[in-house]
């Protein structure tokens, strides 16, 4: 996994290998992807599935933290490679207490990234494949044919 705090007023459209966990820590975005456009404050958790096109925009300024996952990371667990969340952005189907125990899960993650005590890797590894478990649970998503994954990859 990747952990980090950005602030951002534009950011290009783009699109990652890893899946993105975006929690806004300060300020207001817009953030637009295939699929939607969502204006995201402070609290606000964002979602994009890996190798999707997304681009941010903000006219003071966004600060969030970004949690990256990478599959291959989770080699030999096929469902993290073929997980594809059906809307991307702002997670606002979730209920109140839903949101409340994703934001502790990522806050979790970061503490012990940033940490690094002595198997933090694992510890943060772990954790975020069962963010992704519990987010399989809560939120509509399918499971990617071998034609969609090799589509989404050569991109």
């Amino acid at each position: 996994i990747n952990l980090f705090f950005n602030t951002v007023y534009y950011r290009t459209p783009h699109l990652h290998s890893e899946m993105e966990i975006v929690m806004v820590t300060e300020g207001r975005m817009t953030a637009v992807s295939e699929k939607t456009r969502a204006n995201a404050e402070k609290g606000d958790i964002l979602l994009f599935n890996s190798t999707r096109i997304h681009e941010l925009i903000s006219a003071d300024g966004c600060t969030f933290l970004c949690l990256q996952i990478k599959a291959e990371n989770f080699r030999g667990c096929q469902s993290i490679y073929k997980v594809c969340f059906d809307h991307d952005c702002i997670l606002s189907s979730l209920s109140a207490e839903d949101l409340a125990c994703v934001r502790e899960q990522i806050y979790d993650i970061a503490y012990a990234y940033i940490d690094q005590l002595e198997g933090y890797d694992l510890y943060c590894h772990c954790r975020a494949g069962m963010l992704v478990h519990y987010l399989m649970g809560k939120l509509p998503h399918h499971m990617m044919t071998l034609k969609e994954r090799a589509e989404r990859k050569s991109r």
